[in-house]
């Protein structure tokens, strides 16, 4: 089997990982010309650190993790909703959760794939997909083929605008720092 990964963010990076374990033979087209560090903190929660775990990459990752000792859901008042500490998520998740920097998270992951499956320089602008296989487009006028395509290319999906629709995420009123 053969995968097309779209996006070589935090996502797209994963998939491929866990996509090699088993042997999938899995590239990622990213529409940048190189990458480049981004963003600020990301939280890791319990889900994240188990997914990390079967990955083989917790310990990696959690030699780098900032620990959180009490987290907060607030209103948008700031009302607190809900606060735990890090001792009860630990105890109730069985995991030590925390945070790390976007580009510290996306250079260790990075480090996992083999670098003759990233591919930049790569913009997405289109697929079509017939009985046996999906053929990815690039404004570069490379095309791909393969068994399956996963869009992991971000908020402003262009896979997904495709196959769904172009209307703009739509704000649900969640604010995280």
């Amino acid at each position: 089997m053969n995968a097309i990964v779209i996006g070589a963010g935090i996502g797209g990076l994963t998939a491929v990982i866990a996509m090699q374990k088993p042997g999938i033979d899995a590239h990622l087209y990213e529409r940048a010309a190189a990458l480049r560090e981004i963003g600020a903190g990301i939280a890791l929660w319990a889900n994240a650190i188990h997914a990390l775990d079967e990955l083989g990459l917790s310990e990696l990752i959690r030699a780098r993790i900032v620990f959180q000792h009490e987290s907060d859901v607030r209103s948008w008042r700031g009302t607190t909703l809900f606060s735990i500490t890090s001792e009860e998520l630990e105890r109730r998740y069985d995991v030590t959760v925390g945070a790390i920097h976007r580009a510290e998270l996306l250079e260790l992951l990075l480090r996992e794939v083999d670098p003759s499956r990233l591919h930049l320089d790569h913009q997405f602008t289109g697929l079509s997909q017939d009985e046996s296989e999906v053929t990815a487009r690039f404004l570069n006028q490379n095309a791909v083929s393969g068994d399956v395509l996963l869009g992991a290319d971000g908020l402003h999906s262009a896979v997904r605008a495709q196959l769904f629709s172009d209307a703009p995420p739509r704000y649900a009123g969640y604010t995280a720092w």
